[in-house]
């Protein structure tokens, strides 16, 4: 396609282009324009009916405020004098008010008088039971703080009314408040078409709470906010709406709201919009004819000009040849730069062997071997960075086929992902092994595609990550075995714990207590282990205090008759001496619980643990009645004296009875070998 050609079809694009965008521009901002104006005139009509119902509420609280405030009214509610009411409350009073219902309640919370009026039908009312409860002793509608008024909205059955409360009190307004006068107007059908006839829209309502209501309704109610008090909704083209809650007299949302309108500002804006793009089709046709006639003369004809000299210097290869260009306009500046731009290129050249040297360097500081290959396997190039690399033989091996290189088995493999690679596109990407002096290595393969007919194969020793992700599966295996190893037990102590509910015998009811204690300990000790960092030692000092502490609520002690006093240090102890550890606190101190303080005796039991040259100290005591003189603990029928010398022996251990203070058990021990504890 010739350049004038293109020029013209780019004009008249950029034409077309530059209509659209500024019609599309204009027709946001006057759209944008006359919306927030026809918003605007939608939320002032909203607004005017909310002031209008306002103004429906206040002037009936001024009328109301009026009566409240009158002497003959301060009689009435203390002496419930019915001349009052044949005087001033006939008829013709709701219906020049425009009242439905009339309630006179006392300081005490009583009726003094009700009456409510259907001025439609010109018939006296019964006041509904529903408003009732709205005139409790305590309800805000009775309650006049300094004397003023409450008015607003109340939701009732039989629909919304416009209520005002006022103080009854005399002509000066000082006596003391005697009660309150309710004046109700129901805000139904005949009152909005009133408001519709004051502000000349069209009005509809809603019960808030209604579930029954409009789609409308319902999405402007969940629009609706203290942020948002009015919402604007087109409708359709035609019509707009305006929403807005009306709170009750407690201040909730009460009432939505439907404002009406016909849309004749939008209407005014499409058509101003219309206007606006035949003025622009017509000045888009004359700049595109002017523009064109003055491209041809100052640019085209010299752009040709400058291209076939080019050409002739691409087609002759000569470097050395420059154009020329007369003007001092961005064509000439062109003709500069292709000057420039020749006599760069031997300088590109120079920078671009530079580079691929670089690259080079870069490529053989990767510690991977790098394969060349052809579709069919030829190995065109490759990078092996080690001589002894278990992958490939020593020696040159370019233009040979991978299968007479790498193992038979390898081989396979290479040909399956080299076919696949082709087809897919994408790289791919495997894990071997290979050995090398009987030791096994691990390998990570990837398949990237270069060009149509060649591979890159990248081999990345991955042995070491391997081995650590192997470590890591152990430790997460390990840390479950203790897990499901204290879980295991948790269960076996509360299957003892059950069996013995259904036990009365004290002393069988006490070795099944002291059978779940040991298998505390042991869960416990696991526990530990499976919250460790250290799968396979345990936090010897936290698990003192933590088995001490269940023990003594095992055994319901109060802390104010006996005292517990544990200084641990945190040693870590190997399992195989953390567990017998466990198990001989477990039964000193259940010894000292049960016989070293009868009849309910105040006393203190103590357990030391810390470490002395080399060797550990665990010490229980407490300063009860003392074991026995005649009791040799080497040799005694006690199940619990027994496991401790039997324990103590397992863990290479001397155990010391210390019997001056009541009794003092002390173990010293070493750290046991893995072997050892067995």
């Amino acid at each position: 396609m010739k350049l004038r050609k293109k020029t013209l079809l780019i004009i008249g694009a950029t034409l077309a282009l530059l209509i659209i965008f500024l019609y599309a521009t204009s027709a946001v901002i006057l759209t944008k324009g006359f919306a927030r104006v026809e918003e605007q005139d939608t939320q002032k009509n909203v607004q005017r009916v909310t002031e209008a119902i306002s103004d429906d509420i206040s002037a009936l609280n001024g009328v109301a405020g009026d009566w409240a405030a009158w002497d003959e009214t301060y009689s009435f509610i203390d002496d419930g004098d019915l001349d009052y009411v044949k005087r001033n409350i006939p008829d013709t009073t709701f219906v020049d008010i425009r009242l439905d219902v009339m309630v006179f309640v006392n300081s005490s919370g009583g009726i003094v008088f009700e009456r409510g009026f259907d001025a439609k039908n010109g018939k006296e009312t019964v006041v509904p039971e529903s408003l009732h409860r709205y005139l409790s002793r305590d309800n805000l509608i009775l309650q006049h703080q300094d004397n003023e008024s409450v008015k607003g909205i109340v939701l009732l059955p039989e629909g919304p009314m416009l209520i005002v409360s006022s103080p009854i009190t005399d002509n000066k307004r000082i006596a003391p408040v005697r009660g309150s006068m309710i004046w109700g107007r129901y805000l139904n059908d005949e009152e909005l078409q009133r408001l519709a006839g004051i502000t000349h829209l069209s009005l509809s309502m809603r019960r808030f709470d209604d579930a029954q209501m409009p789609s409308d309704f319902q999405a402007a109610r969940s629009s609706l906010s203290q942020k948002t008090p009015i919402l604007v909704q087109p409708l359709s083209e035609a019509t707009i709406a305006g929403y807005a809650i009306l709170d009750d007299v407690y201040g909730n949302p009460a009432l939505l709201l439907k404002v009406d309108m016909p849309r004749d500002i939008y209407m005014q804006g499409k058509a101003t919009m219309h206007y606006f793009i035949l003025s622009l089709l017509a000045i888009g046709l004359v700049f595109g004819a002017v523009t064109m006639l003055l491209l041809e003369k100052s640019v085209l004809s010299r752009l040709a000009w400058l291209s076939n000299n080019v050409g002739r210097i691409g087609k002759s290869g000569n470097l050395s040849e420059r154009v020329s260009m007369t003007g001092e306009d961005e064509l000439s500046s062109l003709a500069n730069d292709i000057n420039g731009m020749l006599g760069s290129l031997e300088k590109s050249q120079e920078k671009l062997y530079k580079s691929e040297i670089k690259n080079r360097v870069i490529l053989n500081a990767i510690p991977d071997l790098i394969l060349q290959l052809r579709k069919d396997g030829t190995v065109i190039n490759y990078k092996a960075t080690k001589d002894d690399n278990p992958l490939i033989p020593p020696g040159e091996f370019s233009g040979k086929k991978i299968h007479d290189i790498v193992p038979s088995e390898l081989s396979s493999h290479i040909a399956f992902y080299l076919d696949r690679v082709f087809g897919t596109g994408s790289m791919e990407l495997f894990d071997f092994q290979s050995q090398r002096n009987g030791k096994k290595y691990d390998y990570e393969a990837r398949f990237v595609a270069n060009g149509e007919d060649e591979v890159l194969v990248i081999f990345r020793d991955i042995t070491e990550r391997r081995q650590a992700e192997e470590a890591k599966k152990n430790e997460m295996l390990l840390k479950e075995i203790h897990h499901r190893i204290k879980n295991n037990l948790q269960v076996i102590s509360s299957l003892l714990y059950l069996q013995s509910k259904g036990i009365k015998d004290k002393d069988v009811l006490e070795m099944f207590k002291e059978s779940q204690n040991r298998v505390k300990s042991m869960a416990l000790a696991h526990e530990k282990l499976y919250r460790s960092k250290d799968m396979e030692r345990v936090d010897t000092g936290e698990y003192i205090k933590d088995l001490a502490n269940y023990l003594f609520q095992s055994y319901s002690i109060d802390s104010n008759i006996i005292r517990l006093n544990i200084k641990a240090e945190n040693i870590l102890l190997g399992i195989d001496a953390a567990i017998p550890c466990g198990f001989i606190i477990n039964e000193l101190i259940t010894n000292s619980l049960k016989h070293a303080f009868p009849d309910g005796r105040k006393g203190e039991l103590c357990i030391d643990f810390h470490s002395e040259n080399n060797k550990f100290i665990l010490a229980v005591s407490d300063n009860g009645i003392g074991i026995p003189e005649d009791l040799d603990i080497r040799n005694t029928e006690t199940l619990g004296l027994r496991l401790v010398t039997t324990l103590v022996e397992q863990i290479r251990g001397n155990i010391e009875l210390d019997r001056s203070n009541g009794t003092k058990f002390k173990i010293i021990f070493k750290e046991l070998n893995h072997n050892e504890g067995k």
